[in-house]
């Protein structure tokens, strides 16, 4: 095992924080609850999950006998029920049978106000007919919204999908692309695991989680992973991901084989790295900013949205979340940042200051271009993916100052 590490400055936030659960061993910022919930002909009794003063949000996991679970009703304590009024979104929340973790707020325009929140869930089986079921709510309450977090990241990496040293180069890339949300990768463990290198998005991760830390955002790294309709670069089996270590989806897996080069087998590691960096996006709490066919978005006000039915017109398409791949990507908004470090893996860091946001032109750059920084300024430059479409006539596909993939000057 290779492990890597940085100063972790961990301390209690800022604010009182009147914590009403069960203390979690070295996180002042995080207090667990616990609640019991029978669930009778697919919808369970009326519980109450409580949200104390200087709560900044929490995630709500629902775990039972293998059933899946649905939001039916989620009443705030002024009374709104935001189910109801469709005001939070867990549209999509990637479950595992008999498991399912909501991040609460998920989006600024929603607030975690004290008291107590009146809920209900459903429960179905594998066929859509409705079960009866016994049911624990567990409620991860974090103190306060921090500007500044940290995360742990475990790399498990199963045989010959990447080299330690690129890993490293990964890293560095990661930090580079969440240091303007206010996220630093505080420390980070790379481990080979006994896993097969092409996997399906049944294969268990559970061997690979055996010796991962709980306290980490786990990254299993493979060489190729099928669908059933075809390869992908990357998918979080959570979204949002589980606290726990020991859940059947604690994990993200990427890909390497969509990175390598069909003549030299070398990784396009930005390209890598911003597809773990998107999924880690999903697994703490995010969204695409829009679906491929630009019918659904996130709920995040202040990212662009896209109604076009494609990428390269999308004003979104340099988002960290946009839908599609390529090392293009490398932008957060304010608004998926908070979201960012609302998840209970984000650890509040307490004297941290968020890095400088990304490079702004002004005026503001039009698609396909994008803003970055070139030879010391912004500015606006062609996009570009180093595997993909070859840029005009003089020009490379070469990475900007802020690790942005543009069309520069030969």
């Amino acid at each position: 095992m290779k492990r890597f590490a940085l100063l972790l400055l961990i301390g209690c936030a800022p604010g009182a924080f009147d914590r009403q659960g069960q203390a979690i061993p070295g996180r002042d910022d995080l207090a667990l609850d616990t609640v019991h919930v029978h669930v009778h002909a697919g919808l369970s009794d009326e519980f109450v999950l409580r949200l104390p003063e200087g709560a900044g949000g929490a995630l709500i996991e629902v775990r039972g006998s293998g059933g899946e679970y649905r939001l039916a009703q989620l009443v705030t304590p002024s009374g709104n029920d935001l189910v109801e009024s469709g005001g939070f979104v867990t549209r999509d929340a990637r479950q595992a049978p008999g498991l399912v973790d909501w991040l609460f707020p998920n989006t600024p325009t929603l607030s975690a106000d004290p008291g107590a929140y009146r809920v209900r869930v459903t429960a179905l089986d594998a066929g859509g007919a409705a079960i009866d079921d016994d049911l624990e709510v567990r409620l991860y309450v974090r103190s306060g919204e921090p500007t500044a977090a940290r995360l742990h990241v475990d790399f498990l990496v199963a045989d010959g999908a990447l080299a330690d040293a690129d890993v490293d180069s990964v890293v560095q890339l990661l930090s580079r692309l969440f240091a303007p949300a206010g996220i630093d990768i505080a420390d980070y463990v790379v481990q080979p695991v006994a896993l097969p290198g092409n996997v399906t998005l049944s294969t268990s991760v559970a061997p690979a989680l055996r010796s991962a830390r709980s306290d980490a955002v786990h990254i299993v790294l493979v060489r190729s992973i099928d669908d059933g309709g075809g390869p992908l670069a990357g998918y979080a089996l959570g979204l949002p991901g589980p606290f726990d270590v020991d859940r059947p989806n604690a994990a993200v897996l990427v890909a390497t084989a969509p990175f390598a080069s069909p003549s030299t087998g070398n990784i396009d590691l930005d390209g890598l790295a911003v597809t773990c960096a998107h999924e880690m996006g999903h697994y703490l709490g995010l969204y695409h900013t829009s679906e491929r066919d630009g019918s659904l978005h996130d709920p995040i006000s202040d990212t662009p949205e896209c109604t076009a039915n494609g990428s390269s017109i999308c004003p979104d398409a340099d988002n960290i979340m946009f839908w599609t791949g390529g090392a293009m990507r490398h932008a957060l908004s304010e608004g998926q940042a908070s979201v960012l470090r609302r998840h209970p893996l984000s650890q509040t860091w307490v004297g941290g200051q968020p890095s400088p946001g990304p490079p702004m032109c002004d005026p503001g750059c039009t698609a396909p271009d994008i803003c970055v920084q070139w030879s010391g300024q912004p500015r606006c430059m062609m996009a570009c993916d180093p595997n993909g479409d070859p840029c005009p006539t003089g020009y490379s596909c070469l990475p900007s100052e802020d690790h942005t993939y543009v069309c520069g000057p030969n």
